[in-house]
């Protein structure tokens, strides 16, 4: 299962490809004319070394499928695919297909945006009690999403019928290490949509995983400062981050939209929300996510100096003092804007004692490879960072009119 196969055109010039022309080596890469083919070549792109690393990953095809089985074979998914995002009335932009991604104007239009925009300028964070907040998280998947997809995401932040105040049984973190023991946590099948929906959200648990270690989980801190890079599509969709309160039970998060993405009606507006409380204990821990307008570099260290705050508790929790900045489907090779950020988070690392964990993510293991190859020229010729496949990636294939590879949103991991 996958979205729509888009045209065929050739990896050099796009061109539409009338007769399909691939490399005869790795057989991944399509063209319109041998020229094109020989262009890639003997120009310099497609070296042996990319040829071979091509070879690779779509032998890799087969094995990567069978870990997103039975997702991307079940019912459930295949039904809600069919019937296309406006079928199903998903409130959030482009849950079941990101290239269709609600436009600045949407996303404004969505009530829990407009709550935001409504507030006073210089007004406090709008407060939400918990049953709220992951009542806007349950209510946005729409009534036409899947019994399964409300269901399971019901279950995941404790809002079970006829529960009056939701409480969470434990203050430990949730052991939720892939997608496979998510739906076993809310009690959902193994082909549940909500794969579909939540990768992002999960991405940075994941990242929060990778950041503090087993030791660290165990313990847990009491706060966790994250900021998400490139906030595009998330920002419509900001309630589904009350399910960190729900898998971090213990920890105060503070939550950051980065990018020029982000509507001007919304900079520096914040939103905060009581986490479940512990049972048989008061109000759960508080919560708050701010959005900001801008590059990153900018807001760390703006041009003119000065200091820049994030919103929290008695306006605790400076934008430097970040644990982990996540970077969802970053598109680190493409897009040279990344370099100020990237420079801006070498120099944030440096003389600092407390611990910071990068992590951007791309939809393929290619993109993921030279998007660290990016981040070692950038910060003049360090190591290039690891790549890995993401286990809270999107388990639909994305296909791509240029190649065959195995492309998924938020597919693969750059970490340094």
């Amino acid at each position: 299962m996958s979205y729509a196969q888009p045209e065929q055109s050739c990896y050099v010039c796009n061109k539409h490809i009338q007769e399909l022309l691939t490399c005869p080596e790795c057989t991944a890469v399509y063209y319109c004319s041998d020229l094109c083919r020989e262009v890639h070549a003997f120009g310099g792109g497609h070296n042996v070394d990319q040829c071979f690393r091509f070879a690779c990953q779509r032998e890799s095809r087969g094995a990567l499928l069978q870990t997103l089985d039975p997702c991307i074979h079940g019912q459930a998914v295949t039904d809600l695919i069919r019937a296309g995002p406006q079928a199903t009335q998903c409130a959030w932009p482009g849950v079941l297909d990101r290239s269709a991604a609600g436009s600045v104007v949407d996303v404004l239009a969505l009530p829990w945006v407009r709550r935001l925009m409504d507030a006073a300028p210089d007004a406090p964070a709008l407060q939400l009690e918990w049953r709220q907040a992951a009542g806007l998280l349950v209510d946005g998947l729409g009534e036409r999403a899947g019994r399964q997809l409300i269901a399971g995401c019901a279950n995941l932040v404790g809002l079970f019928p006829g529960t009056s105040t939701p409480a969470c049984p434990t203050t430990a973190p949730h052991p939720v290490q892939d997608w496979a023991s998510l739906c076993r946590l809310c009690g959902a099948p193994a082909d549940s949509p909500l794969r579909l929906c939540l990768d992002a959200v999960l991405t940075v648990h994941g990242a929060a995983l990778a950041h503090l270690g087993p030791a660290g989980q165990a313990t847990h801190p009491a706060a966790l400062s994250c900021h998400l890079l490139g906030a595009a599509w998330e920002v419509g969709s900001w309630p589904q981050f009350a399910v960190l309160s729900a898998l971090w039970p213990s920890v105060a998060w503070i939550l950051v939209l980065v990018g020029p993405g982000v509507p001007p009606q919304l900079d520096s507006r914040s939103v905060a929300w009581h986490g479940p409380r512990y049972a048989g204990g008061g109000p759960g821990l508080c919560c708050t996510l701010t959005f900001r307008r801008g590059l990153y570099q900018d807001l760390l260290f703006p041009p003119g100096g000065g200091e820049v705050s994030c919103a929290g508790d008695e306006g605790a929790g400076r934008l430097r003092e970040v644990d982990l900045v996540v970077a969802p489907n970053a598109g680190l090779a493409v897009y040279p804007e990344w370099a100020g950020a990237l420079r801006a988070l070498c120099r944030l690392r440096t003389g600092r004692a407390k611990k910071l964990t990068a992590r951007f993510t791309d939809y393929s293991a290619e993109a993921a490879w030279m998007g660290g190859e990016a981040v070692s020229k950038v910060l003049g010729g360090a190591p290039r960072p690891s790549v890995c496949e993401n286990p809270f990636a999107q388990p639909l294939m994305v296909p791509q009119p240029d190649h065959d590879l195995p492309t998924l949103s938020n597919g693969f991991i750059i970490e340094f």
